[in-house]
């Protein structure tokens, strides 16, 4: 029984010693990365002002369910495009998507599913996408 307990403390030691090593070998490695990521993350946002400074196009549908979302900061769709855009947009949406649409235009968004918010908004770009949104 001694033995055991001898060769248990013996890899215990072992797997302490080798996780000091690597933690010791690697944390200067880790905060390099971090430091990497915040520097560049800082560079983006400097890059992108020049976006900021023109007027965001928000659109806001009026006939039908959808929230009102965002275009491009160069695009410059006309009223009709705006409308025609928002039909496209809503017959486009199928299932948990168009219900999704309408409980977010409607102020329910405690109601919808934590799931079908995560998801809505990739879903719904692709709909801005094939409805020619990206394009006004």
């Amino acid at each position: 029984m001694n033995k055991n307990k001898e060769y248990s403390d013996t890899i215990l030691k072992l797997i302490t010693q080798i996780t000091g090593f690597i933690l010791k070998k690697y944390f200067a490695f880790v905060a390099l990365l971090i430091i990497i990521v915040f520097t560049f993350t800082g560079q983006e946002k400097n890059q992108n002002t020049n976006s900021s400074t023109y007027p965001v196009v928000t659109v806001e549908c009026k006939n039908v369910s959808i929230p009102k979302f965002t275009l491009d900061y160069d695009a410059n769709p006309s009223e009709e495009e705006k409308t025609a855009l928002c039909h496209c947009i809503s017959n486009a949406l199928m299932g948990w998507e168009k219900e999704t649409a309408h409980k977010l235009a409607t102020g329910k968004k405690d109601d919808i599913n934590a799931i079908h918010i995560a998801a809505f908004p990739a879903m719904f770009g692709k709909r801005i996408s094939q409805c020619g949104g990206e394009k006004l």
